[in-house]
């Protein structure tokens, strides 16, 4: 029984999984820590050798599980992080990833020295600081040795596929998050490269995703326990691979990706340059099926939000996060008055605002623990009906129902508020690992497994559970949305600039 392997080196863990095509079943899993660095200030660090010992040792673990050889292996990871190497090909510093926020003077500088609507038109993506092009500035600033000797920069996915085939390749999906990616053009832009600094022979060659990049070298065979000569290929941004896995593969079929961050994936024929996705914030960009793009919405502390205020108040349990859903479970709808505006992570779709955060308004001392984790949920989930409604407004209304998958999609409470919050059916969709599984099934596409990404989504055994909105809640939802929530962002904003003055 041969397999399929995926790989998901996310943010906060690496995970692989071995899966039977002729099944359509995960039947090995391994997961490793990613292994972060405070190096004070808010900023982390990811020790690049550290990385690819936990990527090898989960590579290891699920190969001595699986009942079969390797067909192929495909690679999904964060975006935006990424390695520069020598022309040794070793790593020269360690990755700032993706969220970490030294490079918001690099953005600042950018937006003020060149036209912010031709950069999004041009890139598809969002003025935010996480992009690798703000990552190369900072460095030029603060590391100018790592630059002068810069011979590849690699996205995280690239790296491990370096690290595979020696082969330096990347995605359409990875590079577009790099901000050196031309949407319409369909290649690096010369245009952002300048602004970079970079030449183009510093960064990899172009694949579609999934497409065998190199093979598995004798190296690599040892540190992993995969077979020399098996076929690597990129799969690309984790939250599109993730989606694929789920089985969106056709323009409108929109997915929830509730991680650690949340992202809405919403696939569609066209590329859309519009300055209204612009101001708030909502990406569009290659998709992992050809010929498809996608707009993206996001919230960068969603399922983060709820493990942050559950290890506040339930840290005494041996699970937090279960604790506070419990809580949460008891606690009235509407939070007894209690409202979350849900930007603890800064700013995501459609809020577009340096300066806002997160807030808690209507606090009494009535309200217990339950009451807050409650009030978390229904705020994050009016956040992505809020986002969705500013995307459906350029791209139409999607078709139903709305796929949720990720480890938020675990909790039949949450989702249940999303239904009733959105007004709209939603589909759990539990498939484990859906990210690493999405990476495995583009592999197989590229080892002609599968014809295309329809029918390597199509081969997957899933459970779903579906979610009805309840017409009573979902109308006082709606009250609260309409007359509450949207006020808040026009009512807080010169509180959230007021602040970041003081700072």
């Amino acid at each position: 029984m041969s397999v399929l392997v995926g790989l998901d080196v996310g943010t906060t863990n690496t995970k692989a999984v071995a899966f039977d095509p002729a099944t359509g079943h995960v039947v090995a899993v391994a997961s490793r820590p990613t292994p972060y660095q405070d190096v004070g200030r808010g900023e982390r660090e990811i020790d690049p050798t550290e990385l690819w010992d936990g990527v090898a040792a989960c590579l290891g673990e699920v190969m001595a599980a699986a009942p079969g050889p390797a067909l192929a292996v495909g690679i999904a990871s964060m975006a935006e992080a990424g390695v520069p190497l020598g022309v040794d090909g070793r790593p020269l510093s360690r990755i700032i990833p993706w969220y970490d926020p030294r490079t918001e003077p690099q953005l600042r500088w950018v937006l003020s020295h060149r036209d912010p609507l031709r950069l999004f038109q041009l890139t598809g993506m969002a003025h935010r600081n996480v992009y690798t092009l703000y990552k190369i500035l900072w460095l030029r600033e603060h590391a100018p040795d790592v630059v002068r000797a810069l011979d590849r920069w690699l996205s995280v996915a690239d790296f491990v596929g370096w690290q595979l085939t020696e082969v330096a390749a990347t995605d359409p999906t990875l590079a577009s998050r790099t901000m050196f990616y031309d949407q319409r053009a369909r290649g690096w832009s010369a245009e952002m490269l300048d602004l970079a600094g970079l030449r183009e022979d510093q960064l990899p060659r172009l694949a579609p995703s999934g497409a065998v990049i190199g093979v598995v070298t004798p190296e690599a065979a040892r540190a992993t326990g995969l077979p020399v000569g098996v076929p690597v290929g990129i799969g690309g941004h984790d939250h599109l691979c993730g989606a694929l896995a789920v089985g969106a593969v056709r323009p409108g079929q929109v997915v929830d990706s509730m991680g650690t961050a949340e992202s809405l994936v919403f696939p569609t024929a066209e590329y859309r340059g519009d300055d209204l996705f612009r101001r708030c914030r909502i990406c569009c960009y290659a998709h992992v099926v050809p010929g498809q793009f996608v707009i993206q919405a996001g919230m960068p502390l969603s399922g983060g939000g709820l493990a942050w205020i559950a290890s506040r108040l339930f840290a005494d349990a041996g699970d937090p996060v279960a604790a506070a859903l419990a809580a949460a479970d008891r606690a009235p709808l509407g939070s007894d008055g209690l409202l979350y505006f849900p930007y603890l992570g800064g700013n995501g779709s459609p809020v577009g605002d340096e300066n806002v955060t997160g807030a808690f308004i209507g606090l009494k001392a009535t309200q217990e623990r339950g009451h807050l984790v409650r009030a978390v949920l229904e705020g994050i989930a009016q956040g992505i009906r809020n986002a969705l409604e500013v995307t459906e407004s350029v791209a139409g209304r999607p078709s139903e129902p709305i796929r949720v998958f990720g480890g938020g999609s675990r909790s039949t409470l949450w989702l249940q508020i999303r239904a009733d919050v959105l007004n709209r059916p939603i589909l759990g969709v539990e498939v484990p690992e859906a990210v690493a599984l999405g990476a495995a099934l583009l592999a197989g596409v590229g080892a002609g497994v599968y014809p295309d990404a329809a029918a390597a989504a199509a081969s997957v055994d899933r459970l779903t559970t579906a979610y009805d909105p309840d017409p009573d809640r979902a109308a006082r939802y709606d009250r609260r949305y309409r007359q509450s929530y949207l006020r808040l962002y026009p009512s807080l904003a010169p509180v959230f600039a007021s602040l970041a003055d003081e700072q």
